[in-house]
């Protein structure tokens, strides 16, 4: 774990447009592709997903941690015990500037009004809060005020029951008063020399139109057709990694829109920041499958419309001819991106 500061990072975000029948450059130059992933500033001035302090039984006595993260869209503060120590009760403040902690009139904290709570934690040795990062009104550069009060306790070697007050390390709350603390901690974006892009699979999720994979007898593969479609305007989200066809495992990085008139489809991909396409195999089509070699198929390399080692762009466009009645869509794609 790393200590905190007070130190603030700072990056911008982009976006891409789209253009049919092409694929399309990422960003306008000089302009980063990659999303901007939210963390903790640590004592380096480096963006980390989290940091920690100590948590002071007694004003002394190390009895665990407390730890500050950020896991979108949400603030996230864990209290963890050690050397046998539990929790009994937490009490956590969190707020823009010291005015957010709730104080009597000799500026000694309340616990009682602090905003989040958890009580009869039973000996718990670990508690967290997940606090949206909005409520917080907290973003890019915002410096948070954190007091984190516990109440903990430990069994000693003859039997007994110690209990003590314990509190985030910090600085004191009050200089005159009781010995209770406070700590900062600043928003941060994570510079892009410290992210990391994986590749992962993903697949157009039609809605009330999605037939899963799962209902054919071709593949073990996960993904969907989309259909019937009568000709109109069409737009789809494409998930990536929705392993099972759930989409609730999966990334939303992107639509794919079906533009279907006459005999022709014009269907364009088109990927949010943070996310390039490096290939796309697509299916428009009567039949709710593509064939290959008299074979249904649902094997993107197999599709007959595709687009192999695009150079990591935001967007891509085919155009499909001879259709007629309803089609069905099958729209795959490779993404790269920070996930």
């Amino acid at each position: 774990m790393k200590r905190i500061s007070l130190m603030a990072g700072a990056a911008a975000l982009a976006a891409a447009l789209i253009s049919c029948n092409q694929a399309v450059s990422v960003l306008p130059a000089g302009v980063s592709a990659a999303a901007d992933a939210l963390g903790i500033v640590d004592s380096s001035g480096a963006v980390a997903s989290s940091v920690s302090v100590d948590l002071l039984a007694g004003q002394t006595i190390l009895a665990g941690s407390v730890t500050v993260g950020v896991e979108e869209p949400n603030l996230t503060v864990t209290y963890a015990t050690a050397d046998g120590w539990k929790l009994q009760e937490v009490q956590l403040s969190v707020g823009v500037g010291f005015s957010s902690i709730p104080t009597n009139r000799a500026g000694n904290p309340v616990v009682g009004q602090f905003a989040y709570k958890a009580t009869a934690l039973g000996g718990a040795e670990s508690y967290a809060f997940a606090i949206p990062l909005a409520d917080l009104g907290a973003a890019t550069g915002t410096t948070l005020t954190v007091a984190a009060h516990a109440v903990v306790y430990k069994t000693t070697g003859d039997g007994s029951v110690r209990t003590e007050t314990a509190w985030g390390a910090g600085s004191r709350i009050n200089a005159k008063g009781n010995w209770a603390t406070f700590f900062t901690v600043t928003i941060g974006e994570t510079p892009e020399e410290q992210k990391e892009t994986s590749t992962e699979t993903a697949f157009a999720y039609g809605g009330q139109y999605a037939i899963d994979f799962g209902q054919f007898d071709v593949s073990a593969r996960w993904g969907w057709t989309n259909g019937p479609l009568s000709a109109g305007q069409y737009s789809f989200p494409i998930y990536a990694g929705a392993g099972q066809s759930d989409i609730s495992k999966g990334t939303d990085v992107g639509t794919l829109t079906v533009s279907y008139e006459g005999t022709r489809a014009i269907v364009t991909y088109a990927v949010k920041s943070g996310f390039v396409l490096t290939e796309t195999h697509l299916y428009v089509g009567s039949e709710q499958l593509p064939s290959f070699k008299g074979e249904y198929t649902v094997a993107p390399g197999q599709y007959p419309n595709k687009h192999g080692s695009l150079a990591d762009v935001s967007a891509d466009s085919f155009t499909v001819q001879n259709l007629s009645g309803p089609v069905y869509v099958v729209a795959h794609a490779v993404i790269k991106g920070y996930f």
